[in-house]
């Protein structure tokens, strides 16, 4: 009997995906070109979302920014580590281990904290995430339609399930990545607006976005915004409100690649001057 439920739940649902294209994806690298090493550290606001909240969903700014730096003659190589608040921000070591990097990162890019803007009814316990993406999944873009009807009931009978805990973490992790790579660029992403919040959301993620600004200029850091480009418009995001569609990856990555390659042509000039002095 369990296993014809699950043929029948896999019937409804459709097949289960097992490949995860951020996980697998490595950049643009080539060894013909200039190569920028990339590592990003965060939760899944890297991904392109086109109609409902997808774990599996596939890479959104970076492969923008990506395409963007090879028509100026650089490769990217890449590596992200995925966590979703600042209680799982990883120590350097394990850091190390796990990065498919070819040498130290060129650039670290951590972003993170739009979690705490969530509200819920429904716990996320592994199970209950697993139904909930496989059926939006199988739904597609009729979401947009159950989220109209879900709102009023999670607005009244929701509660936000990752509290937040200011900022403290966040900054002993930007600290110990810059000692641990100093030639390193450290830039952090501010969260991105959502064009659907919450009245209770507000206070909280205000002081999240504010906290990451204060919390980057003490740590000498380069700190990203991308509210200029974002504004609050639903048509840049999937139906959660936060996560981008391709539209919204495109605008963030356009962004993003424009830092980038002045990133490179300072460090090229640095790396120019150096050489002159030295002979």
């Amino acid at each position: 009997m369990r296993g014809g439920a699950k043929r029948l739940y896999r019937a409804i649902v459709g097949p289960a995906v097992d490949l995860d294209p951020v996980r697998d994806w490595r950049g643009t690298g080539n060894p013909d070109l200039p190569l920028l090493r990339v590592l990003h550290v965060g939760d899944c606001g890297i991904r392109r979302m086109e109609t409902s909240h997808d774990p599996k969903a596939p890479i959104g700014f970076p492969a923008v920014a990506a395409d963007r730096l090879l028509e100026h003659g650089v490769g990217m190589e890449f590596f992200h580590y995925f966590a979703i608040n600042y209680h799982e921000l990883p120590d350097i070591e394990r850091l190390e281990r796990i990065s498919k990097l070819s040498g130290d990162p060129d650039v670290i890019l951590v972003q993170l904290g739009g979690t705490y803007g969530r509200r819920v009814i429904v716990p996320d316990v592994r199970r209950t995430m697993q139904f909930r993406y496989e059926v939006s999944r199988r739904a597609g873009r009729l979401v947009f339609a159950w989220y109209k009807l879900l709102r009023p009931v999670v607005r009244v009978f929701g509660h936000h399930n990752s509290e937040y805990p200011g900022p403290a973490r966040l900054e002993r992790h930007l600290d110990a990545l810059r000692e641990r790579w100093p030639d390193a660029e450290v830039v952090l992403l501010v969260s991105f607006p959502r064009s659907a919040i919450y009245p209770t959301a507000v206070p909280i993620m205000a002081r999240v976005e504010q906290d990451a600004r204060d919390t980057g200029e003490r740590c000498g850091v380069t700190v990203l915004e991308f509210e200029d480009v974002l504004g609050k418009d639903p048509k840049l995001r999937c139906v959660a409100g936060y996560n981008l569609n391709g539209r919204g990856s495109e605008l963030v990555g356009e962004k993003l690649a424009g830092w980038l390659l002045e990133h490179v042509r300072a460090r090229e000039l640095s790396e120019g001057a150096t050489a002159a002095v030295s002979r």
